[in-house]
């Protein structure tokens, strides 16, 4: 049986708390830590969850450290990083995840550099960084031509 763990309501979660998880390694695919108080540190702890296929880290203080600690999850597929510390080294080095899909990088350190140089070791990979640009449509306005 195969799990997903949600620690939305469990915002005061720390790296100590994650040792709770080892006993479910083999059968965690998908883990949320959003908003959680783990650092890099704890991600040592999540590095041993091999058959992780999506992680969320967003708004956690996690950096390019604690990045390395994943290169272990083999089968990562999607990694949400919004709001950390990650930077362009962190970002290199997930190249080395071949499995890894979709990655979330809004309000990171992280430069159109370090994502260019990563979509060349990757080309199958989906980099979102947030950064829309919406055209605006003849139909987006409303003009009001009233009695003079």
């Amino acid at each position: 049986n195969f799990l997903s763990v949600n620690f939305i309501n469990a915002r005061q979660t720390t790296d100590k708390d994650l040792e709770l998880l080892l006993p479910l390694k083999d059968q965690l695919l998908w883990l949320n830590l959003g908003r959680t108080k783990i650092t890099d540190e704890g991600i040592k702890t999540i590095g041993q969850l091999t058959n992780l296929m999506t992680l969320n880290l967003e708004y956690t203080e996690i950096g390019d450290k604690g990045l390395e600690s994943l290169l272990s999850l083999k089968k990562l597929t999607s990694l949400n990083l919004v709001g950390t510390k990650s930077g362009d080294e962190g970002l290199t080095r997930l190249a080395q995840l071949s499995e890894l899909k979709k990655i979330f990088l809004y309000q990171t350190n992280i430069t159109v550099r370090g994502v260019t140089d990563v979509v060349t070791k990757l080309p199958g990979l989906s980099i979102d960084t947030g950064h829309y640009q919406m055209p605006t449509l003849v139909t987006d306005t409303l003009v009001f031509k009233g009695k003079r």
